[in-house]
């Protein structure tokens, strides 16, 4: 059970070890231009509506400075031609919020957050401190993403959750949890209690699924991270991640200015 237990941390580590060191270095030139299908004029309207928007949280997206400037990223996951805006911003000194937003043809508008009963309010990210990483990929299936959050600041857990993108609705659908809390190790799947093996199985169901790295807020890793198992190096340093707000608006003022 240990040495289970062992080579299943190691694995999740690895993964956020290896993905903090492949796109660290990326910015805003690696993102690439949508397909076809969507006019300039098109795209320029969205970025225009974007660009609103992210001045708008201007200042609580620059009170999230926990762990990184790069608070925002733009990544079609819905495969309509148009970009969904997800972006971190802060106005509580113990969590921030992660919002998406998606351009339906004329506004900027926040999808609805179809996650606990009753509630509709952004994703909550926890005070993240040091060797913390707060992961969001995009799925190889149509309007889907995952995100992964990890935290070791005493207490250890890795929480990785697939939401779907219908429409302008997100919705949980699978949520998988691994504590460690006074030397106790426990799993959960969608709130049912599983054991090790299951919750392995999960795990790398979830990394086939994976597509590419869409948002990064890190702190780098108190590990080793020189031993890198090969199924990560699909992870390459052009996938986009997050920006800081300058590169993020010059990134969109760009795609204005064509028109």
């Amino acid at each position: 059970m240990l040495e289970k237990t062992k080579k299943m941390r190691r694995i999740i580590l690895l993964l956020l070890i290896f993905l903090m060191l492949a796109l660290s270095a990326c910015g805003a030139e690696d993102i690439k231009d949508k397909p076809a299908g969507k006019d300039s004029k098109e795209i320029a309207k969205c970025c225009e509506r974007y660009a609103d928007v992210l001045s708008e949280f201007e200042y609580n997206i620059g009170s999230y400075n926990w762990n990184t400037d790069k608070k925002i990223s733009f990544s079609d996951i819905d495969k309509d031609g148009f970009d969904e805006l997800f972006f971190i911003e802060c106005n509580d000194a113990d969590a921030a919020n992660f919002h998406v937003y998606k351009f339906n043809g004329s506004d900027a508008v926040e999808c609805s957050y179809d996650i606990f009963t009753g509630l509709d309010y952004p994703l909550i990210v926890s005070r993240l401190a040091s060797g913390t990483q707060y992961l969001v990929f995009s799925s190889k299936s149509n309007s889907a993403f995952y995100i992964v959050e990890h935290i070791n600041d005493g207490n250890y857990y890795t929480h990785i959750r697939k939401f779907s993108l219908n429409e302008e609705t997100v919705s949980l659908e699978d949520d998988l949890y691994e504590k460690i809390e006074a030397g106790n190790i426990t799993y959960t799947f969608n709130d049912e209690a599983i054991d090790i093996t299951e919750a392995d199985k999960i795990i790398s169901n979830f990394s086939k699924d994976f597509d590419k790295m869409v948002f990064q807020s890190s702190v780098n890793p108190a590990y080793d991270g020189s031993k890198i198992l090969p199924i990560f190096t699909k992870y390459s340093s052009k996938d986009p991640i997050a920006l800081n707000y300058e590169d993020a608006t010059k990134y969109l003022n760009s795609k204005i200015s064509k028109t």
